[in-house]
Order: C-alpha cells, then sequence, then structure tokens
C-alpha cells in the first residue's frame, strides 16, 4: 500500500475481514508516518521551486518581448518622424522620396514580418507564417506607406 493511501477499496464480505484490513492499514501508516511527512515536504518544495520557476520563466519571456517590441516601435517612430519632417529646399524632398523609395524595398517589408510575427505567431517560430498571416497587415502598411506619400506631396 502506498504512503498516505486509503485502505484496500475491495468491500471485505463481514466483520472480521474488515476488521483485518482496518489494523493492517493502521499498521502500514504508523510504520510509514515519517516517509509521509518527509513526502508531503519534498512535494510542496517542489511545489515552490516549480513556482519560482514559472516566474522566472514568465519574466524572461515578457522582458524579451518588452525589449523587441520596443525596437519595432522605435523604429516606426523613426520612420515618421523622417517622413514628417518639414523640408527646406527641393534636394531635402528628393532626400525624403529616395528614402521613401529605399523603406518600401527593404525596412518597410522587414517591419511587416515583424510586426506580423507578434501579432499572429504570438512568439511561434516565424517558419510557421504562410502567406495568408500576413495580408491583413499588408492593407495596414499601404495605407501608412500612402498617407507617408500624401504628407511628402503636401511638403513640396
Amino acid at each position: 500500500m502506498k504512503c498516505c493511501e486509503n485502505p484496500d477499496d475491495s468491500s471485505p464480505k463481514d466483520e472480521e475481514q474488515l476488521h483485518k484490513v482496518w489494523k493492517n492499514y493502521q499498521e502500514e501508516t504508523e510504520l510509514s508516518q515519517s516517509s509521509c511527512v518527509h513526502t508531503w515536504y519534498a512535494f510542496h518544495w517542489m511545489i515552490d521551486h516549480t513556482r519560482q520557476l514559472a516566474n522566472i520563466i514568465i519574466n524572461k519571456v515578457a522582458t524579451t518581448s518588452e525589449k523587441y517590441n520596443r525596437k519595432i516601435y522605435q523604429q516606426c517612430d523613426a520612420i515618421v518622424t523622417k517622413i514628417i519632417s518639414i523640408t527646406e529646399s527641393t534636394f531635402a524632398i528628393l532626400e525624403l522620396q529616395n528614402y521613401v523609395d529605399v523603406l518600401r524595398r527593404g525596412a518597410l517589408v522587414q517591419l511587416k514580418v515583424r510586426v506580423s510575427h507578434v501579432l499572429f505567431c504570438r512568439g511561434k517560430n516565424s517558419a510557421d507564417f504562410n502567406g495568408s498571416r500576413i495580408r491583413p497587415m499588408q492593407g495596414m502598411f499601404e495605407t501608412l506607406t500612402h498617407e507617408f506619400e500624401s504628407k511628402l506631396c503636401n511638403h513640396e
């Protein structure tokens, strides 16, 4: 019989058999009482350490996610700041147009993938994406690109 377990549920038929089962259970419990106490403490020690480990993992994931999301935010903020800045000359406007063209070819695409990864994969491996998960984000980024271009045209 296992430590701290109830007596056998074999349903004894008579009083004498019931008495024997109960006496055996009491003897086993008395002999194993100290091991039950140790088992109880070990069990609670494991629970406490499992909680501590879970807190460490959760804090690590939260910190990593916060850094990752902050980098995305800073990159978007830098793009918006540069595009909506008021230009002084025609040369600056041409530089700004070149910057927008470069964004369309590289940085904006990478940013789309990073944001899609955060929104749709929720931290899963980026190999899990397929094109259909990125499509909703494309509309948002196309709108942003259009807004950037309209602001650029208004500065001329």
